[in-house]
């Protein structure tokens, strides 16, 4: 059913794009093949689109912004589920963007299709379209006086289409019973293996091929007990394993006869100048963010660079890259500055910004408006619920902390925050509605900088302005610290003031970094690392230089997945974590080389 979006041209559109697997199928039988400029990279999958061998001679898209600008469209056809940063992005350029949602029921499919036509400028080959839907169906209607089989639409990870859904109403006019009903789902939901195996429907349709399958997700179908006939259709969707991260921890140092000075008391004997470094990483970042500019899925050479508004490289270089890459130097700094800040605080080399539990916090404030289903209804709504977690986090840090505690208690009370929004987290992705709110949310958890615009950069550069600020303030203190928290006092140093000062600026700038960009690790542990052998380990002569590292490592690293020679971009919060995870491992064996 259509849902929104500017009305239709008197003339019928030259250029069409679709980002739906649905809109896609629906698209090829009503346009003419020169109108269709894209289709989803859904469509070409065999198992799950019936179009495939179609889709295979016309271009599609990931779905990115930068890719359907390029293609100059004059209608795209999306979907609720089609990739929210993308929808915003074609919207703040005029270009003119239907929005479809997902038909519940026969009428309204068959509503879709008339609505299509009519946008494409086909509307007899939509009727035609309708009238061949209502002949197959009226095809498959059983015998009169047959009685109904119970049958369940299974997919993995066991969600089931309960009723008033398509598929419901589609398995009724076939002659199933859908036992969803009995098992009492909604529209959509997870039936249980024991509910299952304890009252099985006559049939299991299947959209994904099943018996032969290898994954946990399909465990169901190979369970000894589940004697029930198979049978796949090839149209469903393909299943998410559950990725299960722990995070390792480290007890504080204890000084002991012989043991190595305080944390950041020292350094390499080998260190640069510190104005000497720090020109070299500026220097960096204006390369970076130069290439930046030019480098995605759309290369834009240097010539096209002065292109003028309403042009595709206009659009996609000062529309989608330019906040990009500015989003990118922040967040970085802003992960950089805290991870040296927390490191030189906790005297612990192993402290990264997620110690403090306020980036979950922040995680589960967005996660809620995917699960409540908020999210689509403003571009501000998901950054301004992550930003709000952040700030209950701080709130909840500050209380269980108390203004007097020591080193370890704040560690622990960021801990006891961030698992407890890990938590709710997963109780969300436990319990949410329908396969595509899980998808969204676990597409978000991975962190990116794709298809960001002004508007995040708008919402979330205060704070993470206030934030760096509030903790290059703090130097004198993280000195101080290298001492022990008594020689600290005795320095005449308010550690209580200090610690709120480094909790309000750490949860105000990784809080409105996550906000806008999702979970994003490692750059807080990795840099700080990076640059003691440069330029020593004081932790005030760190902080700086940091931010600056930080901000260089993240905008490369972006770069490097918008190049990636994958069929979609890799999320970033991913390949941060397959760096970070090697670099971890080398900072591991050479503290125990160190130790030994």
């Amino acid at each position: 059913m259509l849902v929104a979006g500017p009305a239709a041209a008197n003339t019928a559109p030259r250029r069409v794009v679709s980002l739906n697997a649905c809109l896609d199928a629906v698209l090829v039988h009503v346009a003419d093949r020169g109108q269709i400029v894209a289709l989803s990279h859904y469509a070409r999958e065999p198992v799950g689109s019936t179009i495939s061998e179609v889709a295979k001679t016309l271009p599609f898209t990931w779905e990115t912004a930068e890719e359907v600008i390029a293609l100059r469209p004059d209608l795209v056809l999306t979907s609720r589920h089609s990739a929210l940063a993308t929808r915003n992005a074609l919207g703040r350029l005029n270009i003119q963007t239907e929005l479809f949602s997902v038909p519940d029921s026969v009428a309204a499919s068959l509503v879709q299709v008339r609505e299509v036509a009519r946008l494409v400028g086909r509307p007899a080959r939509g009727q035609a379209l309708i009238a061949r839907i209502e002949a197959a169906i009226a095809a498959a209607a059983p015998p009169p006086g047959s009685s109904p089989l119970t049958a369940l639409i299974y997919q993995p990870n066991g969600f089931a289409a309960g009723r008033g859904t398509l598929m419901d109403e589609m398995m009724t006019r076939a002659g199933f019973q859908n036992v969803a009903a009995r098992y009492g789902l909604g529209k959509w939901g997870n039936v249980p293996v024991e509910r299952l195996l304890a009252d099985p429907p006559q049939v299991l349709l299947s959209g994904v091929p099943v018996r032969g399958s290898r994954t946990w997700a399909d465990r169901v179908m190979r369970h000894p007990g589940a004697e029930v006939p198979v049978r796949s259709d090839g149209a469903g969707a393909t299943g998410r394993e559950a990725a299960l991260l722990r995070r390792a921890g480290a007890d504080p140092d204890r000084r002991r006869p012989g043991a190595r000075a305080p944390y950041g008391a020292g350094g390499s004997d080998m260190t640069l100048p510190r104005p000497l470094v720090m020109i070299g990483l500026l220097l960096l970042i204006v390369a970076l963010s130069v290439a930046s500019m030019s480098a995605g899925r759309v290369w834009i050479p240097w010539s096209d660079w002065a292109s003028q508004r309403g042009d595709p490289a206009w659009a996609i270089l000062f529309e989608l890259r330019l906040p990009r890459t500015v989003l990118a130097l922040m967040v970085g700094a802003v992960l950089g500055l805290t991870g040296a800040a927390l490191q030189g605080y906790t005297r612990n080399p192993l402290a990264d910004p997620a110690i403090l539990g306020v980036s979950t916090m922040a995680a589960l404030g967005a996660v809620l408006t995917f699960y409540l289903g908020a999210a689509a209804s403003a571009p501000w709504v998901l950054p301004v619920a992550a930003m709000i977690g952040a700030g209950v986090g701080v709130l909840l840090l500050l209380a269980l902390a108390g203004a007097t505690s020591s080193v370890v208690t704040f560690i622990l009370a960021g801990v006891v925050i961030q698992t407890m929004a890990g938590a709710g987290v997963a109780l969300a992705l436990n319990l949410a509605p329908n396969p595509w709110a899980v998808n969204e949310i676990v597409n978000w958890l991975m962190g990116s900088l794709a298809d960001r615009s002004v508007v995040e950069l708008r919402l979330a550069a205060p704070g993470m302005i206030l934030g760096c600020l509030l903790l290059l303030t703090q130097g004198r203190t993280l000195d101080a610290l290298t001492l022990g928290e008594a020689g600290a006092r005795s320095l005449g140093v308010r550690l209580d003031v200090g610690r709120m000062m480094l909790a309000l600026g750490a949860a105000l700038a990784v809080g409105s970094a996550v906000a806008v960009t999702g979970s994003i690790g490692f750059v807080g542990l990795i840099v700080p690392h990076l640059l003691r052998p440069l330029i020593g380990a004081r932790p005030s002569g760190l902080l700086l230089p940091s931010a600056l590292g930080g901000a260089a490592l993240t905008l490369a690293a972006d770069i490097l997945v918008r190049l990636t020679p994958a069929s979609t971009e890799i999320k970033l919060g991913v390949a941060m974590a397959a760096l970070g995870g090697p670099f971890f491992l080398a900072l591991l064996i050479s503290m125990r080389r160190k130790l030994a």
